[in-house]
């Protein structure tokens, strides 16, 4: 069987193999086994077994057949097997497959052939198992229902064939998949959630066009099946699993705008039938992990054996499985892998999301395996040696010759492989020996005299005669290879033509195969004829004969080319070397012997000899290699003798060398030796070759390596001169040679590169200079560098300075050229400081002076090439010239030093990286100053030089910070960088592309150790004043680098007198102690410090607009931190300038306490308020403050008002941050002059900070919107913050009463703040602060037309304005026409008021003013009427207020009373007072001003004419009212008061007061007691809820704080 592995279609279809095959499968069903399969299974029989047996050697042991793998026996078998009749229903055939499967599962080849088998079986349209496959397929798939048509399995699971199943279903499960099937359905399914998998099944292959696809024939449920019958210990148990749960967790493809779509994996566990199948499933797996562990804990029987790790991962794998099974979370949406705990396994998870299909190692038991393997083995060995059991050599199959030959074919195998292959080799013939060598012919030699060498004509005769046919020879042989070449070509040509296309028809007779229909065989009608439409390839007979006639010519002219050389042209070669033999050797004794005459003629006749023989290299000579042989040979021969070492034809070598040039040129220049010719020779012959170098660039190379400069110096010893001669060679070869773009003239270049790099270390440094002034002169003219060697002289030179320290080259990074640059400066010891300071100046002179030239666009163009190389030789010098000066400069003061310094280094780097403008344009070209006429500055690069001038400013700024660095004084030098940024780069003309490579690298200093003198400040301050947005950046990320609280100490430190204190006195104070003008601080420290911090401050508020810095975290620390400086000692004047800059500048929003506001524009606000001393803690202050306070406060509404200005759909959107933020200014304003300003100062600095917050409401660039939104949040202010004192409120009320002019927003504030100033009963009574008579003092009203915005305050309810206003007019000393007008109007007023319960307070204390009125007029003559009048209409008033609806009148008798608005008290005071005044009312026109007169009610009755006047029996009746039972004693009281005859309307004040003190206990009414205490009436004690309030009260008003 091997031998057909290659070819298994060769047996396959014999017919009597199948039926030898089928034998042998039915050999073990003879009727004993069948009789005894009924008691106890026999399967599989011996003979299927060491059937079985034979399979797996042929696939273990396929070394033997010398194939790579089993892959070929795998296929073998599978095709023979495949090929038995129903194989599909035979478990003996279905047994060796799943064997063939076992065995090739863990080897990939193998199971790929397995896969591929199979996969060739289902596609084959002839194989249908179950519709035409017999009875026994009808009735598996009758009987089975869940397995496919075409499927392999005829059954929904075979446990007993696990490994055949895991290949079938495997190969089904891809098909699925790559139809499409499988993503479709868990999209469909994803998509809508309610169709049911039937639904979608239906729907999928529809638009798959897969026809009717049933939900029992998935693949998940198939492997699911196969994983619930497959026993829980079986081997193939975790792989089959494994290919289950690839399904069961398979993920949703994610979608357009979705990451991941999670799993729809429950869809296919609807109804009872596939949720029991899931159970069945996480059971089986549950017993698989609990057989797995038990194994695991099992003890191994030997001590010294170890546990199996293969056993302790699968039961990991099992345990994982088990829980992907129960944990939901892996079926959502957007689970994180990573973060699931180890035991999920969640790399295994990622593989199976990733729908890997790879069998894991840990699931397969290769162990196992193997084992399976050698017992199958071991079966088959003991069946070929017949030890095998006695059924196996009795069966029918194994007959006796069978046996015969597997004996000889043991035999056979026991024999030796070498002896086998040394007998197959003796049946061919023997080797034949090797051809005989032919005799060489006899050559002779020609015989020559001296006299025959001395002369020259004759002997240039003979050789000629030779040379002759060998040139004869060699052309001959060049037209026999150019002769084949055209043939060739020929061929080529011809070969095309060679066949043509004709078009050709043909008929094709194809026969009728139909596939069976059931168990019918469908009928033709006959075969089919095609025809058939080509083109066919003819021989063309022309084309063909003229090929054959071109390789007929071909041959020839090849027999021609590999003929021997003829015999005269061998004779020729021996001759020549012959006589070239004598030749030398005869001058070679006259040179012995000393015999100059004959030496002479012998090396004339040598050399004329030479250089013919050099003439014979031709294109023919060098083609023919015979020839080349026997020309160089000769010649190097010849030269080395005659031509080498002699210095009389030096001069003339050359000249041929560049005369002859070509391949005879190679032959000459070998023999040049320079070394041996006079100096001034070297010289002369050094300096020509630079002429030939761009014609002949080989020749020159070969001549100038001839020149060792090194050896020649040290044995000819030349002087300075003649070195200097050799520079100026080099110099002008170099500058003539450079331009050239010749990849050729590299090596040339090369050379003249080493030889002046070894002139330079030549008693170095004496030409030190020299080659420097050759590279600056080869740098200025050279525009192209061929092959870097321009900017290799660069770092030769900067080599040579370095050498046994460091080495430069160009791809070195710029940090490490820096630190290597530093390692030189700090450990040379070849450059003196007097070498350094002439090369800086040099250099500085040299370079300025080609900028005042060429500088138009700078030098960069000029010098493009050699930009680094230039860049790093800068640095090194400058780097130099830092450690030299210093170890140089003892007894000089430092800040000498660092000047002159600075100064040297700075004019070193002018040239490249500084404008050139101001003085130094009187040095300009007449045409530089022509075309710059109208520019004021000249840029030092143009913006295409960027990159070559960001090395340049680089290396510079690194000097600077190697300067810094090293040289004396902790900040002198960043000081003059700063000096020197700001007079250079901080001007307009400088551009974007100068300053972005200028800040970049200055940056990169390190500025934290700057410590800013005050003109350093100054400079920082001028440069941000300016308008260059570029350079601020840059200044702002200097700044906040800089320890600013370190500089201002210092700064306050060294101005502080000795006996001052450095910092103010901090005096803590609570809420009773106040700041006097003797508690702040007496320091006045100089003004450095103050204009110091007044510097800084107009940086940090400039630069915090800038964006680059905004983002840096180091200002958001620096400004932190700068809320503890001194700023308190800024003027007003330099505050209101940076205030004023900032409002204009800023982002107006940036007020509005907005959730997204920058950290930054917080902090700076802050900074500001600290600044102007504006915050509760501050504790020093400056004689400005108060003025600083101001303009802070006009600054933040004048942006506010900007905001709101700008940002309308803001302030409509939000309103709520406009109001917070308007009443967080009032309220730190409060908290600032409270706990900042002295008590008698409070007035005057809260006027001008209230008129300047009101401006939000009363100025002109507020908008309506921004107005009524103030007033709005100033009135909230008013009434529900807690007022710790009314050191504001008094003053705000007086500018609200002055600035604001709407009435709208004029009378709302002033009602809040008078409520809020009368709230705290501390605050009123005669030990307090705020009396009405104070607060009426500081309040303005107009004088004109008051009418209007007392009528309007009436009818918002603002009573205390009108009781501020009936006050404030009282005060001027009215008339009686005056008060008589006040009546009218309050009596009015009161008709058309509209009370609540806010408006008891205004409403009691209008009463009051009222009743003021009446008993202040009731002595006027001529008024007494009028005011009898208004004292009716009072009355009437006051009993229709007194009135309660709710328990009086008819509505109250139905239950429909209308409450009250005011309160029981108020109510008890209007109907006492009104009582009382109408019993004082006698008749009309009179009043009872003394005791003694008439009592309206003397006769003990009052009569009432109607509900509107208040008597005294319906003052008695209130006593039985419910209502007022709380009152019950100030009730008695009253009546009490009233039926009191000596009481009379004088006494009245008396009442409002006791009543007030027992009813309504307000601060602001605390002044209507006093006439109660004043009169000294004893009364009972007040009800409880009052009394805490009754306090005394100094009679005496306080002045007015104006």
């Amino acid at each position: 069987m091997p031998l057909f592995f290659s070819q298994p279609e060769d047996i396959t279809t014999s017919t009597r193999l199948m039926f030898a095959i089928q034998k042998c499968l039915t050999a073990d069903q003879t009727y004993i086994t069948m009789a005894k399969s009924l008691v106890a299974s026999t399967f599989p029989g011996k003979i299927l077994s060491s059937f079985a047996a034979m399979i797996v050697y042929h696939i273990c042991n396929y070394t033997r057949y010398n194939l790579t793998s089993g892959a070929l026996a795998v296929k073998f078998w599978l095709q023979l097997l495949v090929c038995v009749p129903e194989w599909v229903h035979d478990n003996a055939v279905l047994f060796l497959q799943d064997t063939i499967c076992h065995q090739a599962f863990t080897h990939s080849p193998c199971w790929q052939e397995v896969l591929r088998a199979f996969s060739d079986v289902m596609k084959n349209s002839e194989y249908q198992h179950s519709a035409g496959g017999g009875v026994i397929g009808l009735l598996s798939w009758l009987t089975a229902g869940t397995t496919a048509p075409n499927s392999l399995l005829v059954r929904a699971s075979a446990p007993q064939f696990p490994w055949f199943t895991v290949a079938v279903l495997t190969l089904e499960t891809q098909q699925e998949v790559s139809s499409g099937l499988w993503k479709n359905l868990l999209l469909e399914l994803f998509t809508n959630k309610s169709t049911t998998l039937e639904q979608a099944l239906k729907k999928i292959g529809s638009d798959l066009g897969l026809g009717p696809v049933s939900s029992s024939l998935l693949s998940i449920y198939r492997w699911g099946q196969q994983v619930v019958d497959l026993p829980a210990d079986h081997p193939a148990f975790p792989v089959t699993l494994q290919m289950y749960l690839t399904l069961h967790m398979a993920r949703v493809p994610p979608q357009p705008g979705q990451y991941e779509c999670g799993s729809v994996v429950s869809s296919f566990y609807h109804g009872l039938l596939n949720a029991a199948f899931l159970s069945k499933i996480k059971k089986k797996v549950a017993s698989a992990v609990e057989h797995y562990e038990s194994c695991l804990s099992q003890e191994p029987e030997e001590e010294a054996a170890a546990p199996d790790p293969q056993l302790a991962e699968t039961t990991k794998l099992l345990r994982g499985m088990q829980a992907w099974l129960d944990e939901s979370r892996l079926y959502e949406p957007g689970v994180y892998l990573p973060a699931l705990p180890p035991h999920l396994l969640p790399q295994k998870l990622m593989q199976i999301f990733q729908g890997n299909w790879e069998p894991w190692p840990e699931a397969i038991n290769r162990k196992t395996i193997e084992e399976s393997a050698q017992k199958f083995l071991r079966v088959w060995e003991q069946h070929r040696s017949g030890k095998s059991c006695s059924g196996v050599s009795s069966s029918p199959s194994v007959s006796p010759e069978h046996r015969k030959k597997l004996h000889l074919q043991r035999n056979s195998e026991q024999r030796d492989p070498g002896q086998s292959i040394i007998k197959r080799l003796e049946t061919y013939e023997p080797p034949q020996p090797p051809p005989p060598i032919p005799p060489k012919s006899p050559l002779h030699t020609p015989s020559l005299q001296d006299k025959t060498l001395v002369d020259q004509e004759g002997l240039l005769s003979l050789v000629k005669r030779y040379t002759d046919l060998v040139a004869e020879h060699a052309q001959t042989v060049n037209l026999w290879c150019s002769e084949m070449c055209a043939l060739d070509c020929v061929y080529k040509e011809l070969l095309p033509q060679l066949y043509t296309n004709a078009p050709t028809k043909t008929i094709l007779v194809a026969e009728c195969k139909p596939p069976k229909i059931g168990r019918q065989q469908p009928k033709c009608l006959g075969p089919a004829n095609i025809v058939i439409e080509f083109s066919e390839a003819r021989l063309s007979e022309r084309e063909n004969a003229r090929v054959e006639q071109n390789r007929e010519q071909y041959e020839g002219v090849l027999q021609h080319c590999q003929k021997p050389p003829p015999l005269q042209l061998c004779q020729a070669a021996v001759s020549l070397e012959a006589i070239i033999t004598s030749l030398v050797n005869g001058f070679r004794r006259a040179r012995t012997v000393n015999n100059k005459g004959k030496v002479a003629s012998l090396l004339t006749s040598g050399r004329q000899l030479f250089y013919h023989i050099v003439q014979l290299t031709s294109d023919d000579t060098s083609f023919y290699p015979p020839a080349k042989k026997l020309i160089t040979s000769c010649a190097q021969v010849l030269g080395q003798e005659f031509v080498r070492g002699h210095e009389d034809c030096q001069e003339a070598l050359v000249a041929q060398v560049f005369e002859w040039n070509g391949q005879l040129g190679g032959l000459l220049a070998p023999h040049f030796t320079p070394a041996i010719t006079p100096t001034h020779t070297f010289l002369m012959l050094y300096s020509s070759l630079s002429s030939h170098a761009v014609v002949a660039p080989d020749h020159t190379f070969m001549l100038l390596s001839k020149f060792d400069i090194e050896n020649w110096i040290s044995n000819a010893h030349p002087n300075s001169s003649e070195c200097s001669e050799l520079v100026n060679a080099v110099e002008s070869a170099l500058s003539s040679l450079l331009p050239q773009p010749q990849a050729s003239l590299r090596m040339v270049l090369e050379l003249y590169r080493v030889h002046l790099q070894i002139l330079l270390n030549n008693n170095f440094p004496e030409h030190y200079m020299e080659v420097l002034n050759v590279l600056l002169h080869i740098s200025s003219t050279t525009q192209e560098d061929c092959g870097g060697v321009s900017t290799g002289l660069w770092y030769d030179l900067i080599n040579a300075l370095s050498i046994g320290l460091c080495h430069f080259s160009q791809d070195v990074d710029r940090t490490t050229v820096i630190q290597t640059i530093r390692h030189f400066a700090q450990h040379q010891s070849r450059l003196a400081h007097s070498m350094v300071d002439d090369t800086l100046k040099m250099l500085s002179n040299y370079f300025v002076n080609q900028r005042l030239e060429f500088g138009l666009y700078g030098l960069y163009p000029k010098y493009q090439l050699h930009i680094h190389p230039i860049a790093v030789f800068l640095s090194l010098i400058s780097h130099t010239y830092i450690v030299t000066t210093f170890h140089t400069s003892w007894g000089t003061s430092q800040e000498e030093i660092v000047r002159d310094v600075w100064a040297a280094v700075e004019s070193l780097w002018a040239g490249w990286v500084a404008p050139l403008g101001g003085q130094d344009r009187h040095s300009f070209p007449a045409w530089l100053r022509h075309l710059t006429h109208n520019i004021r500055l000249l840029l030092p690069w143009a913006p295409s030089d960027t990159a070559s001038a960001d090395i340049m400013v680089a290396m510079f700024c690194s000097s600077l910070e190697f300067m810094h660095e090293h040289l004396p004084g902790s900040s002198s030098v960043l000081s003059l960088t700063l000096e020197y940024y700001s007079a250079t780069y901080a001007m307009r003309e400088v551009k974007s592309h100068v300053l972005v490579a200028v800040h970049s690298h200055l940056s990169a200093l390190p500025w934290h150790h700057l410590s800013p003198s005050l003109q350093d400040t100054l400079i920082f301050s001028k440069v941000v004043e300016q308008y260059l947005p570029e350079c601020h950046s840059f200044i702002g990320g200097v700044l906040v680098q800089i320890n600013w609280s370190k500089v201002l100490q210092a700064a306050l430190t060294s101005h502080t007198p000795a006996d001052l204190p450095l910092t103010p006195d901090i005096h803590h104070r609570d809420h009773k102690q106040q700041h006097s003008p003797a508690n702040m601080t007496s320091c006045n420290p100089s003004q450095s410090a103050a204009k110091m911090h007044m510097y800084l401050l107009n940086l940090l508020v400039r630069i915090s607009m800038e964006p680059s810095v905004r983002q840096s975290p180091l200002l958001q620390t620096l400004l932190l931190e700068a809320e503890m400086f001194s700023w308190w000692l800024i003027d007003g004047d330099s505050f209101q300038r940076v205030v004023n800059w900032w409002v204009m500048s800023c982002d107006p929003r940036i007020v509005l306490t907005l959730p997204d506001r920058n950290p930054v524009d917080i902090a700076i606000i802050g900074l500001l308020h600290r600044a102007a001393g504006y915050t509760p803690d501050t504790t020093s202050f400056h004689q400005d403050t108060a003025a600083k306070r101001g303009l802070l406060v006009r600054a933040l509404v004048r942006l506010l008002t900007s905001a709101a200005a700008r940002h309308k759909a803001l302030l409509a959107a939000k309103p709520h941050v406009f109001t917070a933020t308007i009443k967080g200014l009032h309220s730190h304003m409060e908290n600032t002059l409270i706990s900042t300003v002295p008590k008698d100062q409070q007035w005057s600095e809260g006027s001008v900070l209230s008129t300047e917050v009101l401006a939000v409401v009363s100025g002109g660039a507020s908008s309506a919107a921004l107005q009524e939104l103030g007033t709005s949040a100033i009135v909230t202010w008013l009434m529900e913050e807690p007022h710790p004192s009314p050191g504001l409120l008094l003053p705000l009320l007086a500018s609200a009463s002055r600035a604001i002019l709407h009435l709208n927003h004029r009378n709302p504030i002033l009602q809040a703040g008078l409520t809020a100033l009368f709230r705290h009963a501390e605050w009123c009574g005669w030990e307090g602060e705020i009396t009405w008579s104070r607060v009426v003092s500081v309040l303005s009203f107009p004088l004109t037309n008051p009418s209007a915005m007392l009528n309007l305050a009436a009818q918002e309810g603002h009573l205390l304005v009108v009781y501020a206003h009936t006050c404030w007019k009282r005060r001027q000393n009215l008339g009686c026409g005056d008060n008589l007008l006040l009546l009218t109007f309050f009596c009015e007023m009161f008709e058309s008021l509209t009370l609540n319960a806010e408006m008891e307070i205004g409403l009691v204390l209008l009463i009051s003013e009222i009743l003021k009125i009446i008993t202040d007029s009731v002595h006027e003559k001529g008024i007494v009427e009028s005011l009898w009048q208004h004292s009716q209409v009072l009355t009437s008033q006051l009993a229709i207020w007194a009135e309660d609806r709710a328990t009086t009148g008819i509505l109250a008798a139905i239950g429909m009373g209308r409450q009250s608005p005011l309160s029981v008290g108020v109510r008890l005071l209007c109907r006492t007072l009104g009582t009382f005044l109408k019993l004082q009312m006698p008749r009309e026109g009179v009043f009872r001003t003394h005791p003694l007169h008439t009592h309206s009610d003397s006769g003990g009755s009052q009569s009432s004419t109607g509900s509107d006047t208040c008597t005294l029996e319906q003052l008695r009746s209130l006593r039985n009212n419910t209502s007022y039972t709380g009152l019950s004693h100030p009730l008695t009281q009253a009546i009490q008061f009233v039926e009191e005859p000596a009481h009379c309307l004088p006494d009245i004040h008396t009442l409002m007061g006791r009543l007030v003190a027992d009813l309504l206990p307000d601060p602001a009414l605390h002044h209507l007691t006093i006439p109660l205490y004043a009169a000294a009436v004893p009364s009972a004690p007040p009800q409880q809820n009052c009394q805490d309030h009754i306090k005394e009260s100094d009679t005496s008003t306080l002045a007015s704080p104006s």
